[in-house]
């Protein structure tokens, strides 16, 4: 083994290293591409993040974390749910941003209900607290 890899390389490479990456995913199926990047190439982070910078790799690096997701999307795979849903959440920005928007609009949802209600701030953290899980905080503990 070598020095690990630390200048992005040209797009010419980018490319083939795209392709490769590829190749290997779907004919190990590994559970995160990090294995690849890191162990099988030795590719350092702070490279392997101006590469996915690149839009040349970049449509590689997303075929490839589709072929991954499988392992985390089929149903019978051995992977734990608690996991799948973690790495669904963080590879995914569409699932991720409607998820976070669900939640503002949640919150927004209870904000609004709190004001509706014309209470003192202590009486709606209170509220808050006990209606959807926050955790109480007086006016003294700011």
């Amino acid at each position: 083994m070598g020095v690990p890899r630390t200048v992005c390389p040209e797009d010419d490479e980018l490319k083939e290293l795209g392709e490769e990456m590829l190749a290997w995913v779907n004919e190990n199926n590994p559970l995160h591409i990090r294995e690849w990047w890191l162990i099988h190439k030795d590719i350092t982070e702070k490279c392997w993040d101006v590469m996915c910078q690149k839009d040349i790799f970049l449509h590689y690096y997303n075929k490839a974390l589709s072929v991954v997701a499988k392992n985390y999307i089929d149903k019978d795979s051995q992977v734990p749910d608690s996991i799948k849903n973690r790495f669904l959440r963080m590879y995914f920005k569409d699932l991720r941003n409607e998820e976070d928007e669900k939640k503002r609009t949640e919150i927004r949802m209870r904000v609004e209900a709190v004001k509706d209600i014309g209470v003192d701030q202590q009486t709606a953290v209170q509220f808050m607290a006990e209606n959807f899980g926050h955790s109480k905080r007086t006016s003294s503990s700011k």
